[in-house]
């Protein structure tokens, strides 16, 4: 009977040793991995491509991404789905404008009616790495006026991303910007959508290390 319980109590010693080295080899591996070379990152940009440029007739305030990542809502890793149809919003209901206040002048016709038209791409969601936790399938979103200088995620394509729904998107479409993403690449790296400060000494790390990152910005 003693001996049975000995038994048992090694086999439980045993099976923790095992998880703890298991453990520590995953970590070992994620901090000895070599960056990807120049020549590497090079191939991959033909798939993953970088949007260094804005929209004709928009300026816009120059953004880090660590600002990016501590504004955002969450921060997650997601695998695309694909592209969805682009759909319309009423602009003036964005902007906060009562309706009834809106469909009154449209039909004085003080003002024409104003509609937008939006980008979205179904994603899976794959972790939450900081912030509200999301599970499940949502719709990643951004303006069609900016189509060809944001991402444009092809199915299967992986992501690490900040997104918010902000005050006018609502049930399962969120926000995403070029300046919060990075592409994740063979498995274990990361690119980012964007050329900036941060992506200098980012591009061509490990996940592993772009989400360690991000859990100090975004206060975790």
């Amino acid at each position: 009977m003693i001996q049975a319980r000995k038994g048992r109590r090694l086999l439980v010693v045993g099976c923790f040793l095992l998880m703890v080295l298991g453990l520590t080899a995953n970590v070992h591996k994620e901090n000895t991995l070599p960056s990807l070379t120049p020549e590497r990152i090079q191939q991959l940009r033909e798939y993953y491509p970088v949007y260094n440029y804005d929209p004709p007739n928009y300026a816009f305030r120059p953004i880090s991404y660590q600002e990016i990542i501590e504004r955002s809502e969450t921060v997650i890793v997601a695998e695309s789905i694909g592209e969805l149809p682009e759909y319309e919003t009423d602009l003036f209901g964005k902007l906060g404008i009562p309706e009834q206040k809106v469909n009154e002048k449209i039909t004085s016709k003080v003002i024409q009616p104003i509609h937008s038209k939006n980008t979205q791409f179904e994603v899976k969601i794959l972790e939450s790495i900081s912030g509200k936790p999301i599970e499940g399938t949502i719709r990643l979103v951004y303006s069609s006026d900016f189509r060809g200088y944001e991402p444009a995620l092809k199915p299967g394509m992986k992501i690490v991303t900040g997104i918010a729904q902000g005050e006018t998107l609502q049930g399962d479409k969120y926000y995403f910007s070029k300046h919060g993403t990075y592409y994740i690449v063979d498995n274990d790296y990361v690119l980012s959508a964007v050329d900036d400060d941060f992506s200098k000494y980012m591009n061509g790390g490990t996940v592993h290390s772009l989400i360690q990152k991000i859990k100090i910005l975004h206060g975790k």
